[in-house]
Order: C-alpha cells, then structure tokens, then sequence
C-alpha cells in the first residue's frame, strides 16, 4: 500500500544519515552519547513507520463498505459470510475438530531454558458464502485476526492427556515434565459455519451458469499495496485489534 511504501520510505534517510556520520565524525559516532542518541532517532524512526502503516490498515477497513458478493464491483471489497470448506476437512490435532483452517503452536520452558516443540499452520483457502453468492478467499495471504480457539497448559491433567495424545498423532515425544518446566499449546481454528469478515482485491473467478451450481463467482486475495485481511471479528473488531497495536 501507498502507506506502506511512504512510511518504509523514512529508514532510508535515517540509515543515510547514520552512514555519514560514521564517515565524517568516526570518534563522534563511536561515543557513547552518540549511539544512543542515534539508538533513539532510529526506534523513532521505525515506531513511527510501524504506527503509520497500522493506521493506513485501520482506515482502509473504515473506508470500505461492506458490500455483498453476488454485486461486488471487483477491486477492493469487504464482505461477511459464512465459512465453508473448499475440500476435505482436516481434524486439528489437539480439539479433535473438523476444521477448514488450523494453527496451532506448543512451547516448552523450565527456568531459562525455552524450547519450541511444534509450530503449523494450514494453507487451506475458503469459501465464504454470504446468501447472496460465494467466494473463494485466499487465507494463505491473509493478514488472519483470529481468536485462539482454545489454550493448554501442563499444569491441567485434563490437558496434559489431550497434548500427549496429539503430540503422538504427530509423532513429536512430549517432553518429561518430571523435573519440572511447563508445556503450553494454543489452537486457533476456522470451523464449518463461521462468520467471517473479508477485506481484500476482488477479481472474477467463475460466470453465472457456475454460481448458480453454487461456485464461487469471485476470488479475494492479495494485491500489492493494498491491505488484506481476515476476521472471525466484525470489523469493529478488526479495528480495535489495530488500535490496540498503536
């Protein structure tokens, strides 16, 4: 996006500017005043941008309508509907849930030491139906703002049974908690029948003898420089999961 370019394009000067003070001041740039004071114009510097580009986010999906799918002009678009799968389902390892999307993630810690024993995460695309048409969205290349569909912790048996099972569905060996140390894993998972909200490029996919045997008509994905996002939040939702990256 515009935005993004923009405000990336002020690392260049900073870094420019901190080449040319190493060259004409070297004693300058070695002191310790000196790189602090450099330290701080450059997380300034790169706070700035970070905000920047959440903002430039948060007001494309203010500036978007919702729109729905069976009169969506192409380009950008925003639509909600209801998830369903493009093929089989897969079952996530650690709910047991029929799922069209799933990540999940499992981290081992103990004192100091920190381990990360799984990490996954599907590159399925889905169907959003919205009762007016469908279309086939591209979660791979989605900014995904979900909610964590479930978390587990070592420290609840019920738990502890559930990681062991799905630790060996995947064949990674749990660790030996009898020394101590904790295991936490966390789902997050896009099910049959969730709603979800979609902004991104619109093009078409299919014309209107295959809509009418249920086909999506519209594919929505990534274009560059635009913002592209999936929600299982309205988009109030979205906009104060922005906000709160401020």
């Amino acid at each position: 996006m515009t935005g993004l370019r923009d405000s990336l394009g002020w690392l260049a000067p900073a870094a420019g500017l901190g080449a040319a003070v190493v060259v004409i001041y070297p004693q300058l740039f070695f002191s310790k005043l000196a790189i602090l004071m450099f330290a701080g114009f450059m997380a300034g510097v790169i706070g700035f941008s970070y905000g920047f580009i959440l903002r430039t986010k948060r007001d494309k999906v203010l500036a978007t309508p919702t729109a729905k799918i069976a009169s969506t002009a192409m380009g950008m678009t925003e639509v909600v509907g209801k998830a369903e799968a493009c093929g089989p389902l897969m079952t996530a390892p650690f709910s047991g849930k029929p799922a069209i999307y799933c990540r999940y993630m499992a981290d081992f810690s103990r004192g100091k030491e920190y381990a990360k024993l799984l990490e996954y995460e599907s590159e399925e695309s889905v169907v959003i139906d919205d009762g007016t048409g469908k279309a086939l969205v591209m979660l791979s290349e989605a900014d995904l703002r979900l909610n964590i569909y479930h978390k587990y912790h070592s420290r609840d048996l019920q738990d502890v049974a559930l990681m062991k099972a799905a630790f060996q569905k995947l064949g990674v060996t749990f660790p030996n908690l009898a020394h101590g140390g904790v295991v936490t894993c966390e789902e997050t998972l896009v099910l049959p029948g969730d709603l979800l909200y979609v902004l991104g490029y619109a093009l078409p996919l299919n014309d209107d003898q295959a809509a009418s045997q249920g086909a999506p008509t519209i594919l929505i994905g990534k274009e560059p420089n635009q913002y592209f996002c999936v929600s299982d939040k309205r988009e109030a939702g979205v906009v104060q999961s922005l906000n709160s990256e401020l």
